[in-house]
């Protein structure tokens, strides 16, 4: 499941990490995933899916909320969330109408936003947080 190709990434060019955003959304039908981006926390895109972009303040702030360890809201691509549940391995943040599930790896983050229903959340962060594991193990 989670057999991908990594490489280290140049921002902006079509690379390995397109990949694991294609195996992320091949589970759209399964947890609502709606769109989905792999970010480097020194500040650039390694891969997303159409129509996704985050600032590098948006970067920036996630950076500081995994470091601090808590906060009430954040912003992802232009949208203001309340963060509804944290901890060192993953968010969860809500606008009303959908969610964003955030998972830090050692070198990123994986972002995914899902307008699932709210009993596939916990399968949806599983399989979230079971790709950065993935990450991590190889140093990403």
């Amino acid at each position: 499941m989670f057999t991908l190709l990594i490489n280290n990434a140049v921002p902006g060019a079509n690379n390995a990490w397109t990949y694991w955003i294609e195996h992320i959304m091949k589970q759209k039908d399964v947890f609502g995933i709606q769109k989905a981006a792999l970010v480097s926390k020194r500040g650039f895109m390694a891969a997303n899916t159409p129509r996704f972009v985050l600032s590098s303040q948006e970067i920036h702030a996630l950076n500081h909320i995994f470091k601090k360890g808590d906060g009430e809201k954040i912003s992802i691509d232009d949208r203001t969330y309340l963060i509804r549940q944290m901890d060192d391995k993953h968010l969860l943040a809500f606008n009303g109408a959908k969610y964003f599930i955030i998972c830090p790896s050692k070198t990123m983050f994986v972002l995914v936003e899902s307008e699932g229903k709210r009993e596939k959340l916990d399968d949806a962060i599983a399989f979230v947080k079971g790709l950065c594991k993935k990450l991590s193990a190889k140093n990403y």
